[in-house]
């Protein structure tokens, strides 16, 4: 715990802590490091892609390891997620239930939490996936962001060019739907 050294010396300064990822909720030590988190009066937020809903319920068990505030990614519509993996799934793992349970974990929990979907490259989300999505979506903010390869765990995700401009007009048409589904959408870009 080198990071709680860390943060120890900068109590002064530092307030807040996101744990992000890779995905946090695959630690098994989570609840504790939250635990001492907010033992040391820091606020905690929680990035998650949501396919670990046997850990989100764990933390919002205890008042102790309970993030102050969730942000739940969400690629594409829970039918497609099974794209997303980059081998054949040989375990049984359904991401489009694990998604679904993270979804309706926090859709019924005092826990402040947004949603986050990425504008993906060369029209891989669509309506139709915001429609779908939209059913696990409460009115929390749900934000969209513009796609950037670089670290993806797919190679191929790694090399796809995209054209800024196009992803931005992609994702306004995308915004627009969730709204009109009476979501409080937004975006982290802005149009030309």
């Amino acid at each position: 715990m080198d990071c709680i050294s860390y943060l120890e010396k900068r109590r002064n300064v530092i307030d807040a802590v996101v744990i992000s990822g890779g995905e946090p909720c695959l630690n098994e030590e989570l609840p504790l490091q939250i635990a001492v988190l907010k033992k040391m009066g820091m606020s905690v937020k929680l990035d998650t892609n949501g396919m670990f809903p046997e850990m989100i319920s764990r933390l919002m068990e205890n008042s102790d390891n309970c993030p102050d505030y969730i942000a739940l990614d969400m690629k594409l519509s829970p039918s497609r997620y099974m794209e997303l993996l980059p081998y054949p799934d040989k375990t049984n793992f359904n991401p489009c239930e694990k998604l679904k349970q993270s979804a309706a974990l926090l859709y019924n929990s005092p826990v402040l939490h947004e949603y986050r979907t990425l504008i993906l490259p060369n029209n891989m989300i669509n309506e139709n996936d915001i429609e779908e999505l939209s059913s696990l979506v409460d009115d929390s903010p749900w934000s969209f962001r513009l796609f950037k390869g670089g670290k993806c765990l797919d190679p191929v995700l790694n090399n796809i060019k995209t054209n800024k401009w196009a992803e931005i007009e992609k994702g306004e048409l995308l915004i627009s739907k969730a709204k009109s589904l009476g979501k409080n959408a937004f975006s982290h870009f802005h149009s030309p």
